[in-house]
């Protein structure tokens, strides 16, 4: 549907915003996102179908980070239309699928004490199920980093083991479908593939 509609429809890009009501270490969270990359290969997927459709995982990526200052504007109204502005162009922007980083982190400061996260991707990298545990990985990374604790990498293998898994597999379901459908009495436009 992506390479098809892909210019049409923005239906497969996927904004998370979220409020930080409290002064953040930039820096600190830009490094916890790039720990969070390194550690989720879905992170550094990319797509290829020059011959068939294939995921490609690169072994490094870089993090699209967007830090933004709109703080110089003290009235709140200007301050909210900027967010929306900023929140728009990106729901206008493309991801190119054969390159890595299939996502955007925005970082708006908007006081000393108050910032908004924008968190932008692709649906082919992330579900709605996999965001809170990324999220969660992020900010539990960042605190890791402001208390000067040691951040261990470990690398989360698990998308490449359900993807082997997933193509070891695809065809376990044929011969049930066979069998369930040469048993219904009506067939109408119903084709059966062998």
């Amino acid at each position: 549907h992506a390479l098809k509609q892909g210019k049409l429809d923005d239906a497969y890009l996927v904004q998370v915003i979220w409020e930080y009501n409290r002064v953040i270490d930039v820096e600190a969270l830009r490094q916890a996102w790039n720990y969070a990359q390194k550690r989720y290969s879905a992170l550094r997927l990319r797509f290829d179908w020059e011959e068939e459709l294939i995921q490609i995982i690169d072994k490094k990526g870089v993090v699209e980070w967007r830090f933004i200052d709109i703080s110089d504007q003290l009235d709140s109204g200007i301050r909210e239309q900027r967010f929306k502005a900023i929140q728009k162009q990106d729901r206008l922007e493309p991801y190119n699928l054969q390159k890595s980083g299939l996502f955007r982190i925005y970082i708006i400061k908007q006081r000393d004490d108050y910032y908004n996260c924008i968190f932008s991707h692709h649906h082919a990298i992330l579900d709605g199920w996999s965001i809170p545990v990324l999220i969660d990985y992020v900010h539990n990374v960042y605190l890791r980093i402001q208390n000067k604790e040691n951040v261990e990498l470990s690398v989360d293998y698990s998308y490449e083991i359900a993807q082997k898994y997933l193509q070891e597999h695809k065809d376990d379901h044929r011969d049930y479908w066979i069998r369930y459908l040469e048993q219904v009495e009506e067939k109408g436009n119903i084709t059966l593939v062998r």
